[in-house]
């Protein structure tokens, strides 16, 4: 499913609302998820999907004769809820 399926098929359950309107709400929740994990906040929705930055360690190394180093860094890593998953594994 893509975000043009996603955009309509929110339209076919929440009334009054308009593609565009729709749409629109979806960026901002991109913009705003986005900007969270940039400072290092968790988002939850809870009984569905955890997000959260992961600290992935910096190496170092030396391949004939030539050191290498690569920096620390965040990289969001998603956890799906178990009460998510018992649905989609019992087809509720």
């Amino acid at each position: 499913m893509n975000k043009t399926e996603i955009v309509r098929a929110i339209n076919s359950k929440v009334k009054g609302q308009t593609l565009q309107k729709i749409n629109d709400i979806l960026e901002a929740m991109v913009e705003i998820i986005t900007a969270e994990l940039k400072a290092n906040n968790k988002i939850s929705f809870q009984g569905f999907l955890m997000i959260e930055n992961r600290l992935i360690k910096g190496r170092s190394g030396e391949i004939a004769g030539n050191k290498w180093k690569t920096n620390d860094r965040l990289i969001p890593k998603a956890k799906l809820r178990e009460k998510f998953k018992e649905e989609i594994k019992n087809g509720n």
